[in-house]
């Protein structure tokens, strides 16, 4: 069984849920665990551990569901043997020992933090970025909605998952915010960009 989800523009994204039995794969089970087709992939029946970066502006103790749910899918994905990286805000976080990175580094989500998101991208996402999209989290900021072009920037053969938590875009207001996100959809010609979605 299989169940197949786009995102628009350049950034679409294929979510798939596949259970598959061939030579190469001696046991029936998710291909979603690493990733990849069993069919297409032998290395997924070795789970080869890929390097992840996990976005999300909320991690425990906040208190908004998507910070456990964030915990929990770092916690899932580092115990199947991934290097998981985690980036979220700058908030106080207990001093414990985790099976992953956390890099609570953005002090915001708009404009003048993309450059410390491009570091953390080019330093952590090497294979592959899952964002945690619901948009109030982000302040209803369409900066992390061009995520795909700032992949294609600095991480071209990096793979994206994007969650959406909910049905809800970023919204832009001002003039100046309008502008640069003019500028952003510009630099992203070869994709499609959704006024509140971005690529």
């Amino acid at each position: 069984a299989s169940s197949r989800y786009s995102t628009y523009g350049c950034g679409t994204i294929r979510v798939e849920s596949v259970t598959e039995h061939s030579p190469r794969c001696k046991t029936n089970r998710p291909a979603m665990e690493c990733g990849y087709s069993c069919a297409t992939q032998s290395a997924c029946c070795a789970r080869k551990p890929v390097k992840l970066l996990i976005i999300s502006p909320s991690f425990p103790p906040d208190s908004a569901g998507e910070a456990e749910y964030t915990a929990q899918l770092a916690h899932q994905m580092a115990a199947q043997g991934h290097d998981v990286t985690v980036l979220t805000s700058v908030n106080p976080h207990p001093a414990v020992v985790r099976p992953f990175r956390l890099r609570a580094v953005m002090k915001s989500w708009g404009w003048r933090s993309l450059p410390t998101l491009l570091q953390e991208i080019k330093a952590h996402a090497s294979e592959g970025v899952i964002l945690i999209y619901t948009s109030w989290l982000y302040d209803q900021h369409v900066m992390i909605t061009f995520l795909p072009t700032y992949l294609g920037w600095v991480r071209p053969r990096t793979k994206l998952l994007t969650i959406f938590q909910t049905g809800d875009g970023a919204t832009v207001n001002g003039f100046l915010e309008r502008v640069t996100r003019k500028l952003f959809e510009m630099a992203s010609f070869r994709c499609r960009a959704h006024y509140g979605f971005g690529t």
